[in-house]
């Protein structure tokens, strides 16, 4: 008989042992230390009360991990990982973990409820699909270790100026519309950019995480978002410029990434395509309303 219970009853070391064997043989490697595990679930907003484990045979064989969170007046859920141990998958351990996990959305009265699936995780698409999930579009993670690409484009005669994620929130083109790990509030250790003009408006902004080697040049840097105020006829401009900022000039060398990038960001799209990134994993974004917005 399988049970479900809260993740919270378990130990750190007991959820790190079941999330890396129920993970063991997954599309990408998502294998992680205790130190980059329970840094996940503080970066990500994850909560240990709202998130499930599946119990059979006295044994930890599934796992669901969520968040809860406002969001511009709307309250969300996001399923930041489901996976069962091998010796447990095609049992019904999966959909059982999913169902108590909506149910428990709904009683903390969750709106909208968020997920991301490797796209070719077929299986476990169409089990979202019938619990009512539906693809609201695809994501792309671009990757590139060599030089990029330039592209020319008319120089920027606005600053732009390094601000911590939280000041962005407030913008009024603040995109709230992307997956959960690009929102502000899960790059408390990230960075943000904004392009201004001389009166000091906004005009656009950045999101992002830089890592350094010891010598103090940049070894890794992500991207999150890149949103520019509507109307902007020199918007390409203003996207290139906050680009140099969060990556450096594209002549220098280091992993740079895009982190699930919407396909319907269209820009972005062609901009990254025409830098010679390249596309790493392919994700769908899907969604699911619940309880009266349903």
């Amino acid at each position: 008989m399988i049970q479900i219970q809260p993740l919270s009853r378990c130990t750190w070391e007991e959820s790190l042992a079941l999330w890396n064997e129920a993970f063991s043989g997954y599309f990408v490697d998502v294998s992680m230390t205790m130190e980059a595990f329970v840094g996940k679930w503080s970066r990500e907003s994850l909560s240990p009360d709202h998130s499930l484990v599946a119990v059979a045979d006295g044994k930890l064989v599934g796992l669901v991990c969520s968040g809860i969170r406002t969001v511009n007046g709307k309250k969300m859920a996001w399923n930041g990982g489901t996976a069962v141990v091998p010796a447990w998958r095609g049992k019904g351990v999966g959909r059982k973990l999913m169902e108590e996990t909506l149910a428990l959305y709904e009683r903390e009265g969750v709106e909208l409820a968020t997920l991301e699936a490797i796209a070719a995780n077929q299986a476990a698409i169409r089990l979202y699909e019938r619990l009512g999930y539906r693809i609201v579009d695809r994501l792309s993670y671009y990757q590139s270790t060599e030089p990029l690409r330039l592209i020319e484009a008319e120089p920027s005669v606005y600053r732009i100026d390094r601000v911590v994620p939280a000041q962005v929130a407030s913008l009024p083109f603040y995109s709230a519309e992307v997956p959960w790990q690009e929102q502000w509030f899960c790059l408390r250790d990230g960075e943000a950019w904004v392009v201004a003009d001389s009166r000091g408006d906004v005009l656009g902004y950045a999101l992002g995480r830089r890592e350094f080697d010891e010598r103090g040049r940049l070894r890794r840097a992500v991207l999150y978002q890149v949103e520019i105020a509507p109307g902007r006829i020199d918007e390409q401009a203003f996207f290139l410029s906050l680009l140099e900022a969060a990556w450096g000039p594209a002549t220098d060398i280091c992993e740079r990434i895009v982190a699930n990038w919407p396909s319907a960001k269209c820009m972005g799209v062609e901009i990254f395509n025409r830098l010679g990134m390249r596309t790493a994993i392919e994700q769908v974004w899907m969604m699911k309303e619940i309880g009266a917005n349903k």
